[in-house]
């Protein structure tokens, strides 16, 4: 129970900030000591010390696809209740959405950048919540005189 490390990890995807290809799956995991981005297809490991991080965010996307649905089953229980207006109004198409959330988790550290995209929200930001509590001062506001 002691000296045993708190460690915060979610899987993605690689978008950019490292040398291996765009979209390959990753491993990032926040620690006290920093950061460990596994790529185990590579078989390669990157840490950074707490130090250097500047700072953690994440930001979301919302893809909205519309789709036609249209179903033959529907049009024969139409017309065995209500004849052909009912086969006609039972195969009418109807509009549906489906609606798909990304995630991208933001390190800035040593004026380089890194972006990993996760389908899990609550792991991207229990890990920016750890790195604000490791950090506090990376919540400051930094004002810049003109």
């Amino acid at each position: 129970m002691f000296g045993k490390k708190k460690l915060k990890e979610v899987v993605g995807t690689h978008l950019s900030g490292l040398d291996v290809p765009e979209n390959i799956i990753v491993c990032f995991g926040l620690s006290d000591d920093g950061i460990k981005i596994t790529v185990p297809s590579m078989k390669k490991e990157y840490n950074i010390a707490l130090s250097k991080i500047q700072s953690i965010n994440y930001y979301n996307e919302t893809e909205v696809e519309k789709y036609i649905d249209s179903s033959l089953g529907k049009a024969i229980i139409g017309a065995a209740t209500f004849g052909v207006i009912g086969a006609v109004i039972g195969s009418r198409p109807k509009s549906k959405e489906r609606k798909t959330v990304h995630f991208y988790l933001n390190v800035d550290y040593s004026d380089k950048q890194i972006v990993i995209e996760s389908d899990n929200g609550f792991a991207v930001g229990s890990i920016v919540d750890f790195f604000k509590k490791l950090k506090p001062e990376s919540r400051n506001t930094q004002t810049i005189e003109l």
